[in-house]
């Protein structure tokens, strides 16, 4: 029984990560999308994610819930790094620091807010 809940622990901890990896897809593009929903899901969503970010010292609360889930399980080293440096660490195969992943982080957030708050602007000024 105990093997099980290990099991399930790490299965809902990948399917955290999946949700994650979306979330994160999406606040990298949500400013270049053509579509109107997209742009103000975009604008309550990168707040939000700041906002997480404060209350959890940095680091989204994602990661925290997928960190808790994988606890009974042998981790990497990969999975202890922060969402954006890991990611990161796996597409450039080699590691990526945690203070580049947080400006990383920071700046697609605000850049993203900006982009798209400008966008919604001129959009409301159409006819």
């Amino acid at each position: 029984m105990k093997a099980e809940a290990v099991e399930l622990r790490a299965l809902l901890a990948r399917l955290v990560w999946a949700h994650h990896f979306a979330i994160f897809a999406f606040i990298a593009v949500a400013w270049a999308l053509p579509w109107t929903w997209s742009l103000w899901t975009a604008l309550f969503l990168y707040p939000l994610v700041q906002l997480g970010w404060w209350l959890f010292g940095n680091r989204c609360v994602l990661t925290v819930l997928e960190e808790k889930l994988r606890r009974p399980a042998p981790r990497t080293d990969v999975e202890e790094l922060h969402f954006v440096q890991a990611l990161g660490t796996r597409l450039l195969g080699r590691e990526v620091s945690r203070s580049f992943a947080d400006v990383l982080s920071y700046g697609a957030v605000w850049g993203g807010f900006a982009i798209v708050g400008v966008r919604l602007y001129f959009r409301s000024l159409e006819p």
